[in-house]
């Protein structure tokens, strides 16, 4: 688990336990709950974190890549302006 989480190179550590579902940033407790089971990996589905500044769109990414890591996944983290390098 330990090297998955190396491999991935995320800028911070974020759980999911730890994630604040506040009425105004929006964030659906039971979506966020159903994609730390990490199905949608299986399936081969991309899952597109978006909203406005400011709503911790990175922690909640973070934080189910973290899951993932824990669940034995290899993945690798990258921002959309590194995406553009690839």
């Amino acid at each position: 688990m330990e090297w998955q989480i190396q491999y991935a190179k995320f800028r911070y550590k974020a759980f999911v336990e730890d994630v604040y579902y506040y009425a105004d940033r929006s964030i659906d407790r039971n979506r966020i709950m159903r994609l730390a089971d990490c199905t949608f990996v299986d399936r081969n589905k991309k899952i597109p974190v978006t909203g406005s500044t400011g709503i911790c769109k990175s922690y909640v990414a973070f934080a189910i890549g973290y899951q993932a890591c824990m669940l034995g996944y290899r993945l690798f983290y990258a921002s959309t302006p590194k995406l553009s390098l690839y």
